[in-house]
């Protein structure tokens, strides 16, 4: 039976098990996670991990919408998802080694190619179009790496980085796609520390936990690698998956504490996105492409815990100017830049903003032309954290705020542009600073219920 039949399977077996969740709650929640967000980051998100490298009324008012009973999660009867991850494509050559006994199989017709000891390495190339196994060319367009016994647990060696489940390689164009076929949660607990980080209070770990299974369960939904082969992939554009080595107890412990626990919103998985900070009041679906009613935009008190919250980047006029103009704005003499001012506690209805504060449009008005140039647009050219900055103009010491939206720039030697903003992410979802802040007096559903606006939390397996 080909793959697309299979995958149409798993959709609508995955879909049937949806239809009879049990209910654990009602809730009004490495990496910035996006596919349709401004620019995830998809999601590229930055981690708080990796140093802020790539968004609520008081937690009283949302808390209040969640329940936070102490009853236990009643136990689910449903078999857990296989996910299958692309872990590397155009590949000529890999190794392979098991800490069990495994079989390489014709991915086509189930035949069996080589078996191995725990002892044996395997390298697999390319060779006329071909596979070729230590040496020996072989017909199959697809391979299957499998543990002897089927009822074995088996971690597999993959270029020298450890991974759990089986392995599939694709042949495609002189090349093959390497895909680690792996349990839901298996996968998570290999996302955790990648997205996260290590030594985080273990609520916010078990938030993370919820939200990554069901950010994954949402991306196969969507299908954004269908024509890739395979369900997820390993980097920023879906999670960053580090397989066994990335697993921790203490990440291992957020993700057995909720096991098959996933968010949804009218019965099917939610766009779960999060980012490392929101830096103090989180973004809402009305900066992405599609109404989302669960990502609404909230102030984030508790994201103050980040201690790199803010942040300032000083650019020159005369740089400016020759950056939007690589980029086909070319306005001449800049005369004016027009921008509301920020102010996150009480943000007020603006054609430039939107309604998180976070940069909708600057206008840029020059001796040539006047240009509007987009936040998103704006934070690749100059390398901002996010789109949650006001604009102050000056020179040395001499630096003057936005007072009424509309910056008049002088054209003296020395003068500089300086972004003020706060947070690193597209600032969606849940805030992993905000999480951590959090978690000192909250536990996890309470967490997500102040990120991500009536879902429920369901057990799917």
């Amino acid at each position: 039976m080909k793959q697309k039949t299979f995958k149409i399977l798993a959709v609508c077996l995955a879909l049937a098990l949806w239809m009879l969740p049990t209910m654990v709650m009602a809730a009004p929640q490495k990496s910035d996670k996006m596919s349709k967000a401004p620019a995830k980051e998809t999601v590229s998100r930055t981690t708080p991990s990796k140093a802020n490298t790539d968004k609520t009324n008081t937690a009283k008012t949302n808390t209040a919408k969640a329940d936070t009973s102490k009853k236990a999660v009643p136990a689910a009867k449903k078999e857990e998802p296989m996910l299958r991850v692309g872990l590397a494509e155009e590949q000529n050559s890999a190794v392979f080694s098991a800490d069990n006994d495994y079989v390489v199989r014709d991915g086509a017709t189930g035949k069996g190619l080589e078996k191995k000891t725990h002892k044996d390495k395997l390298t697999i190339t390319v060779k006329n179009h071909q596979f070729v196994l230590n040496g020996k060319a072989v017909s199959a367009k697809k391979i299957k790496l499998k543990p002897v016994d089927s009822k074995e647990k088996i971690v597999f060696s993959y270029n020298d980085t450890k991974y759990r489940g089986e392995f599939e390689l694709v042949l495609k164009n002189g090349s093959f796609t390497v895909i680690n076929i792996v349990k839901l949660d298996d996968y998570i607990g290999g996302v955790l520390n990648e997205e996260m980080g290590e030594g985080w209070p273990s609520e916010a770990m078990k938030a993370q936990a919820v939200a990554a299974r069901t950010f994954a369960l949402y991306t196969v939904g969507e299908e954004k690698h269908e024509e890739d082969g395979y369900d997820v992939c390993a980097t920023t554009h879906c999670q960053v998956y580090g397989g066994v080595e990335s697993e921790s107890r203490d990440a291992l412990a957020a993700v057995s504490a909720t096991r098959g626990e996933v968010m949804t919103y009218g019965g099917k998985p939610i766009y779960a996105a999060f980012h490392a900070s929101s830096g103090g009041r989180t973004a809402g679906s009305d900066e992405t492409n599609e109404v989302l009613p669960y990502l609404k935009s909230r102030l984030d008190r508790e994201d103050s815990v980040n201690p790199n919250q803010e942040w300032q980047i000083a650019v020159p006029v005369t740089t400016l100017v020759q950056k939007l103009r690589s980029e086909g704005y070319n306005i001449g003499t800049l005369k004016r830049i027009e921008i509301s001012p920020l102010d996150i506690q009480s943000p007020k209805p603006s054609k430039d903003r939107y309604t998180s504060c976070r940069v909708k449009t600057v206008r840029f008005v020059g001796s040539v032309k006047t240009v509007e140039v987009p936040g998103t647009k704006l934070r690749w050219i100059f390398g901002l954290h996010s789109t949650l900055f006001d604009i102050r103009y000056g020179s040395g010491k001499s630096i003057k705020p936005n007072k009424d939206g509309k910056i008049e720039i002088k054209n003296r030697s020395g003068e500089t542009i300086t972004f003020d903003g706060a947070g690193w992410g597209h600032g969606l979802g849940l805030s992993q600073w905000g999480a951590r802040g959090m978690a000192a007096k909250h536990g996890y559903r309470d967490i997500l219920a102040r990120y991500y606006t009536d879902v429920k939390i369901e057990k799917l397996f």
